[in-house]
């Protein structure tokens, strides 16, 4: 069954969460599963697939090591993910200091959004 899919909609250069999103969404293909059949396979929802894959989700370090091994990636995306949690971790602090800032000015962007 072959899988259809956009890699022109990725931006795999714009941060480690597109980079990373971008590879498991190119070996997915590969192995020419959907975004359904991969997320049953690593007990995962689609939905959680289709947004880690267009970098709007973190992907957890659990998920990067069962994605490599289940799509034989060759350490690929175990590799991928030390600097897409470091990018969370940074827009953990921003959001801190957002919320900070709202507290003390009014004013912050919504927590509902991955990236500040």
């Amino acid at each position: 069954m072959a899988v259809a899919g956009r890699m022109s909609d990725l931006t795999p250069d714009a941060s480690p969460a597109h980079r990373f999103g971008a590879a498991l969404r190119s070996w997915r293909i590969r192995r020419e599963l959907s975004q359904q059949g991969l997320a049953d396979i690593v007990f995962q929802s689609a939905q959680t697939v289709a947004k880690v894959e267009r970098a709007q989700r973190w992907p957890s370090r659990e998920l990067a090591e069962t994605c490599d091994k289940v799509l034989a990636a060759g350490g690929e995306l175990e590799a991928l993910w030390p600097p897409v949690r470091a990018q969370q971790l940074a827009a953990d602090g921003r959001r801190r200091v957002a919320g900070r800032e709202h507290r003390t000015t009014g004013s912050a962007a919504s927590d509902g959004d991955l990236y500040k």
